[in-house]
């Protein structure tokens, strides 16, 4: 009982240490990345400001405050606003501004009037579509720092997500060990903590932080030995309204939720399945008796729920039916799955090309190899999948409504991280028909690939693009980056760019020790990762 107890705690103890890495990782991004770069983050920071100095939840043709407004015109915005005109600049134009034109800048944004906070002028508030509930925690965060700087409570916040997200750990962890047992859930678990592209979603102001939290508890419910008892009802409805109060894909978890009610249903004697019924439904009841008075606000005031949620123009089931014939679907699920293997940021920086065919090769063999596992293994791994090919069945629904309306079938892959739960236990389980002997190395060995993903997209695009060493050519490709450039720009200029715009307080040094904690934490999950491979081989034999 001693040794069981003692094997529990050391397993707990690794867990805090693989969430705190994570963490340590998310900030550092969370630090470097420019501001404004985060995928629509200023509008999702404007929600959050609104919300705070007026008390409302903003209309669709809201303003942005006058702060957050010249601040676009200010600094160095994502490359996907190339198109905004002078003075908004991208990084690319930023950077060929003379030295004295970039300081005045700097200047301005860094002394932007306080007042400017209470007035409304230029963009608009383009995130007010979004369901209000991680705005609404949002707000008493940004409230303990509203008398800082701009850039500093841009960088609270975007703390505050990482925080948030990082609850996927220790949740990942627990859903792991249910459906794949104690000696896989670490590998999972450490899986996840290093895959690059969930950093990048997550060090933003932006709600999907909170959905990939939600998400993971409501996995975790789903694959409780009994998720339809009374507190797993009350569980899963609470979750499932809180999602959809976050983010509107979360109805995409609602066919694992119905199947999971049904199997359950159909597994209980005759006499106890009008219980579970009356469960099921007051569960559902429930998510919809917290979240729907937002839908009906939304929709009664004639805004969509979602962004490309339908058609731009009516059409009818033979034209839809046309168009699906026409669809690329293949070109649509590569270019989602690219986009959530990694993608630098708003300026959708992207690495080389047969990286991402590695690595997605890699994964699609991987979720192939789950699925199948699937066929013969528990409910509570049914209810992983379902939820992982719901999501996925929404990410393709929405890259044929964007085909219909603009021609590029295409979606938001970093999405997908909302179920990045499922997707560890997928890919950790299919690495179980390799055998006791090689399933661990297997793991291990796709952590190390991303995480030397992450090494060369963070020092080779990432960074070298935000100060200036590299740039887009007349086509839109980024030029390649050569170490001659750092080199002859030297440590303490590169370090002097990356904190342009930023908080007082993160300073040069500051950087380097976050890069360290960076660094140290990547190394440590990679050191973890080998040793759990050994330690799950071991256990099996």
């Amino acid at each position: 009982m001693t040794r069981v107890v003692s094997t529990s705690s050391r397993l707990h103890r690794i867990v805090v240490l693989i969430w705190v890495a994570f963490f340590l990782r998310g900030a550092f991004y969370a630090s470097i990345l420019p501001i404004w770069e985060g995928f629509d983050e200023y509008a999702h920071f404007a929600f959050i400001h609104h919300l705070k100095t007026f008390g409302t939840l903003p209309r669709k043709d809201e303003l942005v405050s006058a702060e957050i407004s010249r601040s676009l015109k200010l600094v160095p915005l994502p490359w996907s606003l190339n198109k905004w005109q002078f003075p908004a600049t991208t990084h690319d134009a930023f950077w060929k501004l003379s030295s004295v034109e970039r300081l005045a800048r700097e200047d301005a944004f860094a002394n932007l009037p306080p007042a400017l906070q209470s007035v409304r002028e230029g963009e608009f508030v383009e995130e007010a579509k979004q369901p209000p509930l991680y705005y609404l925690l949002s707000t008493a965060v940004l409230n303990v720092a509203a008398s800082s700087s701009l850039p500093a409570r841009v960088l609270v916040m975007r703390l505050f997500s990482v925080l948030l997200a990082s609850l996927v750990i220790p949740l990942s962890f627990a859903v792991s060990r249910r459906v794949l047992g104690e000696t896989h859930a670490l590998s999972a678990t450490i899986l996840i903590a290093s895959m690059p592209g969930l950093l990048i979603a997550i060090a933003r102001v932006a709600n999907d932080s909170l959905a990939i939290a939600l998400f993971a508890v409501l996995t975790y419910a789903l694959v409780r030995p009994e998720p339809w008892d009374s507190r797993g009802a009350l569980l899963i409805g609470s979750i499932l309204g809180a999602g959809l109060l976050t983010k509107a894909y979360f109805v995409a978890a609602l066919p694992a939720v119905l199947w999971s009610g049904a199997a359950a249903f159909l597994r209980l004697p005759v006499q106890k399945r009008t219980g579970c019924f009356a469960r099921v439904a007051a569960s559902l009841v429930l998510a919809l008796a917290l979240s729907g008075w937002w839908y009906v606000r939304t929709l009664g005031g004639g805004g969509p729920v979602w962004n490309d949620a339908a058609p731009l123009t009516p059409l009818l089931p033979g034209d839809l039916w046309r168009y699906a014939l026409a669809m690329d679907w293949w070109e649509a699920a590569k270019v989602s799955l690219n986009a959530h293997l990694w993608v630098g940021g708003w300026s959708f920086l992207g690495v080389r090309s047969w990286m991402y065919d590695l690595l997605r090769g890699i994964f699609l063999i991987a979720l192939t190899g789950g699925f199948l596992r699937m066929l013969r293994s528990t409910p509570r791994f049914s209810a992983v999948w379902f939820l992982y090919g719901g999501f996925w069945g929404a990410l393709l629904y929405h890259a044929f409504v964007n085909f219909i309306n603009v021609g590029i079938p295409a979606s938001t892959g970093w999405y997908l991280y909302a179920v990045v739960v499922c997707e560890g236990v997928l890919v950790c389980s299919a690495a179980q028909w390799l055998g006791p002997r090689w399933q661990g190395y297997a793991t291990a060995s796709l952590t190390g690939l991303l995480l030397l993903l992450e090494c060369y997209a963070t020092h080779f695009v990432l960074i070298p693009y935000y100060i200036g060493l590299t740039s887009h050519n007349a086509e839109g490709g980024l030029a390649a980056f050569h170490i001659s450039q750092a080199t002859s720009l030297g440590l303490q200029g590169i370090l002097s760019r990356v904190v342009i715009n930023k908080p007082a307080f993160l300073s040069p040094a500051v950087v380097v020790m976050l890069w360290l904690a960076f660094a140290f934490a990547s190394i440590y999950l990679l050191v973890m990762a080998c040793r759990y491979a050994e330690a799950g081989r071991a256990a099996e034999q």
